[in-house]
């Protein structure tokens, strides 16, 4: 099985499991922000939320949103940023 078939799957997978919480957490359905190919579009997600330009998006949305909020997050982001570290040759 191909590397990008593998990572769909798991993009489909993570959006599944974390859709009520991202809907529940951020007042919009994940579908808006999620692709299966490439997963979280974190850039339209902030653009969304208005972060500022001058304050991180993690720091936004910890204020914000709360400390659970900035790590589903980052589990959203986890097979994306896997992918890239793998196809690098990093494990």
């Amino acid at each position: 099985m191909s590397k990008m078939c593998c990572l769909i799957k798991e993009n489909i997978k993570i959006k599944q499991l974390y859709r009520r919480e991202f809907s529940d957490t951020f007042r919009v359905t994940i579908n808006r922000f999620y692709n299966n190919m490439t997963g979280l579009d974190i850039i339209a997600l902030s653009k969304y939320l208005r972060v500022p330009d001058d304050i991180s998006m993690s720091d936004y949305v910890k204020a914000n949103y709360g400390t659970r909020a900035v790590s589903l997050l980052k589990l959203l982001l986890t097979p994306l940023v896997r992918a890239t570290h793998n196809n690098k040759g990093i494990k």
